[in-house]
């Protein structure tokens, strides 16, 4: 990957995350001990969207801060999904 394809994934994902859609709660930081359990709760993302994990869903990510800090209403979004958008 060239620095300038990287420059252009990063001003995507920049200006995506700046339009994202608010996730509504059930209460202030619900975390889920899965993403399964997360998107059979909140439900699916919505046409032509995706849940994004915002810190992502890494082994390291996981051990460092837990998965229900990781898989929780506050680090996850919606974004555009498919050709053209960040999340494909």
């Amino acid at each position: 990957m060239t620095d300038e394809t990287r420059r252009e994934i990063a001003r995507r994902l920049a200006s995506e995350l700046a339009l994202r859609t608010v996730i509504p709660p059930r209460r202030p930081g619900q975390g889920f001990q899965t993403f399964g359990e997360f998107k059979r709760t909140m439900g699916v993302a919505g046409s032509g969207l995706a849940w994004h994990h915002i810190v992502g869903q890494t082994t390291s990510n996981l051990q460092r801060f837990g998965a229900e800090a990781i898989h929780n209403t506050g680090n996850l979004i919606r974004l555009e999904h498919g050709t053209g958008s960040i999340h494909q």
